[in-house]
């Protein structure tokens, strides 16, 4: 008997709660990302360092995120604490500001926050998973479409079925529909190519 076990990378336990997974995450990212600092120290060039962050540390915190995504506040903040240590580190080597403005320093260099990413792989694995991109039907059944029996102002387009436990509700379907009917002008039956244009209008991140 194991309180938890790895598979593909992602650390699963009784509850599937994936904390030890996010613990686990972020603390290998910070030892990246203090890797990454202590030997960058006579680089000049900010956009080498977001290379470095993006390959070596944001690549973890990305990984299969659609599978673990936090749903808790003090889990989000952990997370996102990883690119304000280093857009900390940005700003005190080439910026010095008096004061430290998160949101202004991810626009500065082009970076989403990383909830924003996780909400942008959401979506575009629903949009892989009604389209039949991803081999796997028993996912696909469990998209429900939004067919009002009556002529409504409401433009949601999927169902969102309710759930009486946090696991439930913050699943990948009931999480990722609920987030597609806030973002009512994304098409999802459009090709692959058209819905990453629309993603990209919504968020400006490579």
């Amino acid at each position: 008997s194991v309180e938890s076990i790895k598979g593909l990378g992602v650390t699963l336990d009784p509850k599937l709660s994936f904390v030890d997974h996010i613990t686990n995450t972020v603390s290998k990212s910070l030892k990246l990302l203090g890797f990454v600092r202590r030997n960058s120290n006579e680089f000049s060039n900010i956009h080498t360092l977001k290379i470095l962050y993006c390959s070596l540390v944001r690549s973890h915190l990305d990984y299969v995120s659609s599978v673990w995504t936090p749903h808790y506040a003090n889990h989000i903040q952990r997370i996102e604490r990883v690119q304000r240590k280093f857009l900390h580190h940005i700003d005190y080597k080439f910026f010095n500001n008096n004061e430290f403005q998160y949101d202004i320093l991810c626009q500065t260099l082009n970076l989403l926050p990383l909830s924003a990413r996780r909400t942008h792989h959401d979506l575009h694995l629903l949009y892989k998973v009604i389209n039949s991109l991803v081999d796997c039907p028993s996912l696909t059944t469990e998209v429900g479409l939004h067919a009002p029996t009556r002529m409504t102002r409401s433009r949601q387009t999927f169902t969102v079925p309710f759930h009486r436990t946090n696991y439930g509700a913050c699943s990948f379907i009931t999480r990722s529909s609920a987030l597609a009917n806030q973002y009512v002008d994304l098409d999802f039956f459009c090709t692959q190519g058209q819905f990453l244009r629309q993603l990209s209008r919504v968020y400006a991140d490579p």
